[in-house]
């Protein structure tokens, strides 16, 4: 409820600090229903600013006014128009909320004057108002240092003073109790009341009020609406030494030095990649979390100037169009190449601007690789558990018309013997083998064998002497990069061949001819991972989402589509896990990953 009517005036004030800085031809007006902040350093001239609107020191020079009538000094009764609320809570621990209000009233009224009912139920009704929740019964020893500070606002305000000042209150509070507090002020200056916020912390609060003016040596360096002050105008102004003693202006360059590396290495090494772009898409920073996402190991300004499309070619454009409309942008689940790996990242682009005006983008890229891997795994789990369940009952109930069919077929052959009925029982039988040797597949997959200490290594090797053959005839490569540590494992030998096995065959598969395919094994601590990669065709989404599900097969009419979903399930119940990273045109790497013994 900001108007055009002042609810404070210091114009021209010349006067002597008496333990801080004196102030020299200071002016600065704060108006009605207006948050108002007073920046500067504790030697600033900030705390006579203060003591001259409360009437307790009388300036040289120029004229004071507290809504129109010059300030009272302290002890002055109802002409006194100023409350002053400071850091340290001045509240009387053993007396209870409801008296403080009172006493407040009576330092300006007497205390022969106090209808103490009346207070109590304005009292109350200002603490509705500020949606401050608490008992006026409550002595203030039995509050939290914050919330007496809430408590110490509204006491100040209930006796509707023009000028409501709070001194370096926000200094060690916590963020949740700065809004608070904020949003009582607020409230406080929506009835017409003035507020003005005395301290040092530029940052914290020049986009929390209406008005700003910086002080330094006495006198007023910058003063105007904050929501037209260029940022970093008014860091500069705050920071750096304009017209000093050489005595000063080292210490004063220093803050600013000190202030602008603080702010370049909280960019610098915030934990998250992120780059900031100019309007004509061009790089002016990229902090280390970003260059290490990218893999880049050039100094950090070998970048600046180059476009995005380099880092992002799938989602260049619509970037682009973010960037130059000057408006927010999201992109999740965008797959690319970040140095010799596939990521898959959300991108979001917000505005960065300066002065009003708008000077480009901040780019924030979220790393989602590790949590998508996980919610697949997740999905394919919950797909494989439910099937599970399902063939173990399809199981039970199909073997049972099996049985009956083939008793049947036993008894035509052997009641109605003969070579021609005799060659169309076999077919009949070969068919129910068939179907039952499919049922055990499905129903005992999930049945771990006998446990015993395989060397992985030695499988690997016996198996690629055993596809030497085929891989050959393909003129495919098979290149083994085994680690140096012993790669054992609790498990079944059998069951671990037969995971290897199928997976390799899927690799080889995916090779048309001539092409490449790499079985790898790293360890640290008690982890092993192995990778089984090819430069085959390669994979859709909607295959990976498919293919550890039985009967799922892309090569028709081979095999049954039984193989990766035994793998799978293998590897689960030894505890281990398996995962594919593939991309169509790219080939394909299976992760799998162990338990070692």
């Amino acid at each position: 409820m900001a108007c055009s009517e002042p609810a404070a005036t210091l114009d021209g004030i010349t006067c002597r600090g008496d333990g801080d800085h004196g102030l020299e031809r200071f002016s600065m007006v704060v108006m009605k229903g207006s948050v108002h902040a007073l920046v500067g350093e504790a030697d600033s001239g900030r705390d006579t600013v203060r003591r001259v609107l409360c009437g307790e020191l009388r300036a040289y020079s120029g004229q004071a006014l507290i809504a129109g009538t010059p300030p009272a000094p302290p002890g002055r009764g109802l002409r006194r128009r100023v409350r002053v609320v400071g850091r340290r809570p001045s509240t009387v621990g053993q007396a209870t909320l409801a008296e403080h209000f009172c006493f407040a009233h009576a330092e300006l009224a007497g205390f022969l004057r106090v209808n103490r009912r009346r207070v109590r139920e304005e009292a109350a009704q200002l603490l509705k108002r500020l949606e401050i929740d608490f008992d006026l019964s409550l002595t203030a020893g039995e509050l939290r240092a914050a919330d007496r500070l809430l408590v110490e606002i509204a006491v100040a305000a209930s006796v509707r003073p023009a000028l409501l000042i709070l001194d370096d209150v926000f200094s060690g509070m916590s963020m949740r109790h700065k809004k608070e507090v904020m949003r009582i002020v607020r409230s406080l200056c929506a009835t017409g009341m003035a507020a003005l916020l005395v301290t040092p912390l530029l940052d914290e609060i020049m986009d929390r009020v209406d008005h700003l003016t910086l002080i330094r040596d006495g006198e007023s360096v910058l003063s105007g609406p904050s929501e037209g002050l260029d940022r970093l105008a008014v860091l500069k102004a705050a920071y750096a030494q304009a017209a000093s003693g050489p005595d000063r202006t080292g210490e004063r360059l220093d803050i600013f030095r000190r202030h602008m590396s603080y702010y370049i290495s909280l960019l610098t090494n915030y934990p998250k990649p992120f780059i900031i772009v100019n309007l004509r898409l061009e790089i002016e920073m990229m902090n280390q979390a970003a260059r290490a996402f990218f893999g880049i190991d050039r100094p950090p300004d070998a970048d600046l100037g180059r476009t995005l499309a380099g880092f992002f070619p799938g989602a260049a454009r619509d970037l682009a169009e973010g960037v130059r409309a000057n408006r927010e942008f999201s992109r999740t689940g965008l797959t690319f190449a970040a140095g010799s790996q596939r990521r898959i990242v959300n991108l979001f682009s917000y505005r960065v601007s300066e002065g009003g005006n708008d000077i480009g983008s901040i780019i924030l890229i979220d790393d989602v690789t590790e949590h998508a891997h996980l919610q697949e795994q997740m999905l394919l789990a919950e797909k494989v558990a439910s099937l599970g369940i399902l063939t173990a009952g399809m199981a039970h109930e199909i073997n049972h018309p099996l049985s009956v069919i083939n008793n049947i077929a036993e008894y035509v052959k052997m009641r109605f013997p003969g070579p021609d009925l005799a060659r169309e029982i076999a077919e009949i039988q070969e068919e129910v083998g068939n179907i039952n040797r499919i049922i055990r597949n499905l129903a005992d997959f999930s049945q771990t064998g006998y446990l015993e200490q395989v060397d992985l290594h030695a499988i690997i090797r016996n198996l690629a002497g055993m596809v030497s053959h085929f891989v050959g005839e393909k003129r495919i490569a098979l290149e083994l990069r085994l680690c140096e540590r012993e790669f054992l494992l609790q498990a079944g030998r059998v069951e671990m061949r037969q995971v290897l096995l199928n997976i390799l065959d899927n690799a080889i598969n995916a090779i048309e001819e001539s092409g490449r395919i790499v079985i790898a094994t790293s360890a640290e601590g008690g982890r092993g991972t192995l990778t089984i990669s090819d430069n085959g065709r390669g994979m859709t989404r909607e295959t990976l989402n498919s293919i550890f599900l039985p009967f799922y097969s892309r090569q028709t009419g081979k095999g049954m589509g039984l193989g990766l979903y035994i793998a799978y399930n293998i590897m689960e119940n030894y505890g281990g896990g398996i995962r594919v990273d593939s991309e169509p045109g790219r080939g394909s790497t299976f992760i799998l990953e162990f338990e070692l013994a």
